[in-house]
């Protein structure tokens, strides 16, 4: 018999309590809570939203916090490997097509533009570009980022490169890459090519394949790359290949793969199911040594880990970087 509106109501209600209760019954190791709190007073570590003109930062030693970026039109699109930059780019939206084909302005005036900043506020880089490219990964140690691009007057073949922070040096990487993280020395870079997990060495200009996955997100010490197995568990390989045991192999991940800069901890969007209802995502953080995690009250999409998080808060002129509105 089919179900009515008062039905539907009362289901829609129950799978909502349902969900709620199994949050809150979500992993709250607090030995973990404890360790994250003591990173975030110490060093400023926390977790930041990207992709957003309202990023959240969620510290673990006091309330999660927005920075109001939507009157400059721009959004942190991909934080450094060691945490302590953050790149924030201005796309270029239809509004500026417009408003160009109505001043009659040459193409050259249609540009997107990226800065890299510290956390603190020094701009690193600032360049502009002839069209929108998509920032996949940032790496301060070598001072190399990769993106991916169109067809453009600045990059005719379509497809992702890297380049050094001021451009004088890069090159072509590979075509459909969807994510990508580069080695803690800035050397190497991984990235998923459908679903296929690559390594792309710069010096030799090449590129050979780790394992079959998705999504991927290299340790800070160099010396495993984890990522999402074929049956979606948390895995772990060596650059060289080789499969390697730890203790979040049981977990099951949906999104948003990223390692602590410190190396300790882990974060992921956890793959969760009730039984015969529904499935669902939840971000948690575990400690890589023995698997404990914890999970966050808020899901939030694209978190990626911080240093120094109180520096975004000294002013709000400090967090809104310097990117012309055009």
């Amino acid at each position: 018999m089919p179900l009515g509106g008062d039905d539907m109501r009362r289901l829609a209600t129950l799978l909502g309590a349902l969900i709620a209760l199994s949050a809150c019954a979500g992993p709250q190791d607090p030995g973990v809570r404890q360790d994250l709190r003591n990173e975030s007073a110490t060093n400023g570590l926390a977790l930041m939203m990207t992709g957003d003109q309202r990023p959240i930062v969620i510290p673990f030693d006091s309330e999660e916090r927005h920075l109001d970026l939507s009157s400059s039109g721009v959004v942190p699109c991909a934080i450094s490997t060691s945490g302590r930059m953050i790149a924030w780019y201005r796309a270029l939206s239809p509004l500026d097509i417009l408003a160009a084909a109505h001043a009659h302005a040459p193409i050259g005036a249609l540009q997107s533009e990226l800065v890299i900043r510290t956390i603190e506020g020094r701009v690193v880089t600032q360049r502009r570009f002839l069209g929108n490219i998509a920032l996949l990964a940032l790496n301060d140690e070598a001072g190399r980022l990769a993106l991916r691009s169109d067809p453009s007057p600045d990059y005719p073949r379509a497809g992702t490169y890297w380049q050094s922070f001021d451009f004088s040096s890069g090159g072509f990487i590979d075509d459909a890459v969807v994510t990508a993280e580069w080695s803690p020395d800035g050397a190497a870079l991984a990235y998923q090519k459908a679903r296929e997990i690559r390594v792309f060495d710069v010096a030799k200009g090449n590129s050979k394949s780790l394992a079959a996955g998705t999504l991927l997100a290299w340790s800070p010490n160099g010396k495993w790359i984890a990522f999402q197995s074929p049956d979606r568990r948390a895995a772990l390989v060596t650059p060289d290949g080789v499969p390697f045991r730890w203790p979040l192999s049981q977990h099951h991940i949906s999104c948003c793969l990223s390692w602590s800069p410190g190396g300790r901890f882990v974060s992921f969007d956890e793959l969760f199911e009730i039984p015969l209802l529904l499935a669902y995502q939840r971000p948690v953080v575990c400690r890589v040594t023995d698997g404990a995690c914890t999970s966050i009250a808020k899901a939030q999409v694209g978190l990626r880990w911080i240093v120094g998080y109180r520096s975004l808060f000294s002013g709000q002129a400090a967090a809104e970087p310097s990117v012309e509105k055009k």
